[in-house]
């Protein structure tokens, strides 16, 4: 499935409208962990990833290595 930019913008907008809890464009560990348990619910599948686990991913995906996912 593609999506146009702006759909995919207003899809990331509204992530972080509700995971970002402090309102700092980035988005931690602790709240990852609640977006992807939210997302696995949302899909059926009850398992619950773990912070470590969250953490793990984080490292994966986070380009500067500050421990976060930030909005740019």
């Amino acid at each position: 499935v593609q999506m146009n930019n702006d759909l995919l913008r207003q899809y990331v907008d509204g992530i972080f409208e509700r995971y970002d809890l402090d309102r700092s464009n980035t988005l931690t560990a602790d709240e990852l962990v609640v977006f992807f348990n939210d997302l696995l619910g949302s899909k059926g599948n009850n398992q619950k990833m773990t912070l470590k686990q969250v953490e793990q991913s984080l490292r994966a995906m986070d380009a500067n290595n500050d421990g976060q996912i930030t909005k740019t």
